[in-house]
């Protein structure tokens, strides 16, 4: 009998099997597993971090790394919270020691320089950290509180009407955007949602995370719920109480025609009829009146009475501009000083009150240019302690800023709160020492300024301010070019003495011109009747309070009609 040969296996191969099923099954449960979501929990207690004699704090809706404490049984909020989350109308003075509240009615000045506690018990100083009371809070700031256990916290809300969402089925709520993320809450169906990165409407807004939704419960979590899981996309309104009235605006629905009059004597104050004489659709006039004297907050003042008297009987109100760079200093250091300490601020809101009182002026119009990022907050509080004088007499307060591009760090939100108008002046958007030339305000410039102040402001605050100058560009190749400023007549004739081509540039706005002459390039981009035209018609389009121009004397006589057409 033949028997075969059993063949032999080969060791290698059978190894080499071996891993290739295990890489695949490893891959397969990595695979697998990277598709799991996590079911890991955060307790409440890691989740809001509150240890003891402290209190978890959410605050327009985002969870505050600063705790509250408890002392004496009452609850404190530490000042960063405050101020950064709920209410700037809490504003401390480390140097002095001086936590100074704004209220539409009242400036309060709470001193902790003895012990660092108020005499009320209002504000304390533990461990180099200011914290204020909330029982306090409550009383001053127009809130809506929620004390919850287990951890102890506080749910704080300062916005009224918001974006909200439901649960369609049972969800986890997560600490980040990923089903990986730890779940620190799980949600109910139908519960209700805030959501803070998409609209009323369920439309996304800018840093929204793909397939995800950042939402706030009422219970004080702050986390991410997958697009799938929400319905009912709306607008709610919290039921509450008003903690002050709102003032009504001064114009209604009516627009403003603002036109600024730069007064640098009271002669010239007193050619009033003279300035005046060919303006027609012009409701508002701002005369230039208050003037930054020094450092240390005094004004220099030309109100008059006679000015005002004279411009109520041609229909107009008088908003006197108050500016800090016509006067005895003119510098970003000079107005950071001016601005820096509460007895200085308050040189220059009672200087300036007194001019308002003595001249029966209708408002007060703030244009300080030299504010740095690092000064913004000081200057903000000298808005709010002005807005508060002004809401005394019932007066109007407007405030001016550059286009967001330039200023973004000058919190308009914050001005449109305490003042009745934020002023955007659209221009400057090449000016002397610029690299290149260009237009003083194109079209895009102003659009773009417009939309983005509208980001902070609503439009029946906001009022567009525009140039009735244009510059006229000189560039002959041995450095930056030069410019000279025209208001509409002199720039026309200027274009003319050129031998200017004008043409219209449809993207501009404007009309353009060049030249050229002995190697000097020359060039225009006009400010007249068809610019103010073409911004006009983006100003109401964007349904703005109205309009401003700088400067009177500079325009030609038909523009009136040109801008008053948008205004009707």
């Amino acid at each position: 009998m033949k028997y075969k040969k059993k063949k032999k296996s080969n060791p290698t191969l059978v190894v080499l099997l071996l891993a290739v099923v295990i890489a695949a099954a490893g891959a397969a449960f990595y695979l697998v597993g990277k598709k799991l979501p996590s079911r890991a929990h955060e307790t409440p207690e890691a989740y809001f971090g509150a240890g003891e004699d402290q209190v978890a704090v959410t605050a327009g809706s985002v969870l505050a790394p600063d705790k509250g404490r408890i002392i004496d049984g009452r609850i404190y909020l530490a000042y960063p919270t405050v101020a950064g989350q709920i209410s700037k109308s809490f504003y401390y003075e480390e140097a002095s020691r001086m936590l100074i509240v704004t209220t539409p009615k009242e400036k309060i000045m709470l001193d902790l320089a003895d012990g660092g506690v108020t005499k009320g018990k209002e504000a304390e100083i533990l461990n180099g950290v200011l914290y204020i009371s909330l029982d306090y809070l409550k009383e001053k700031t127009d809130l809506e509180v929620r004390e919850l256990d287990a951890p102890r916290r506080v749910v704080i809300d300062t916005v009224f009407t918001y974006p909200a969402a439901d649960l369609s089925a049972p969800a986890p709520i997560r600490k980040e955007a990923s089903i990986k993320a730890d779940i620190i809450k799980d949600g109910s169906k139908g519960e209700t949602l805030r959501t803070l990165d998409v609209g009323a409407d369920g439309t996304a807004l800018a840093g929204k995370a793909e397939g995800w939704t950042r939402v706030a419960t009422e219970d004080g979590y702050v986390g991410y719920v997958e697009d799938q899981n929400l319905t009912g996309y709306r607008q709610e309104t919290m039921e509450h109480q008003p903690l002050f009235e709102e003032s009504p605006a001064p114009f209604g629905d009516g627009k403003i025609n603002m036109v600024f009059h730069q007064t640098t004597s009271q002669a010239a104050n007193a050619a009033f009829e003279t300035a005046v004489q060919n303006v027609t659709g012009v409701n508002v006039i701002a005369p230039t009146w208050f003037f930054l004297k020094n450092k240390q907050g005094e004004m220099t003042s030309l109100a008059s009475p006679a000015y005002v008297e004279n411009a109520h009987q041609k229909g107009m109100k008088v908003w006197a501009v108050m500016n800090d760079f016509d006067g005895g200093v003119a510098s970003a250091d000079a107005t950071a000083e001016a601005l820096s300490t509460w007895q200085n601020r308050d040189k220059i809101v009672r200087a300036v009150m007194q001019g308002l009182d003595q001249s029966k002026a209708d408002g007060l119009n703030i244009d300080f240019e030299q504010v740095t990022k690092a000064s913004s907050p000081s200057f903000l509080e000298l808005v709010r302690e002005l807005a508060v004088e002004c809401k005394k007499r019932g007066i109007a307060l407007s405030v001016d800023n550059y286009v967001p591009t330039f200023t973004r760090y000058m919190d308009r939100r914050e001005q449109a709160r305490v003042a009745d108008y934020v002023v955007t002046m659209c221009y400057d958007e090449h000016t002397d020492g610029a690299e290149k030339a260009g237009s003083v305000a194109s079209l895009p410039f102003v659009r773009k300024g417009l939309e983005d102040t509208l980001q902070e402001v609503p439009a029946s605050k906001l009022i567009a301010a525009i140039p009735f100058y244009t510059r006229l560009w000189t560039t002959d190749g041995s450095g930056a070019p030069g410019s000279t400023a025209y208001g509409m007549s002199d720039a026309a004739a200027a274009a003319k003495s050129l031998g200017m081509n004008l043409t219209f540039d449809e993207n501009k706005g404007q009309n353009y011109g060049k030249a050229e002459s002995n190697g000097t390039t020359y060039q225009m981009w006009m400010e007249d009747e068809a610019s103010v035209k073409a911004k006009m018609e983006v100003i109401s389009s964007l349904g703005a309070a109205g309009v401003a121009e700088w400067k009177l004397g500079q325009e030609d006589r038909g523009i009136w009609a040109v801008i008053d057409q948008y205004l009707a």
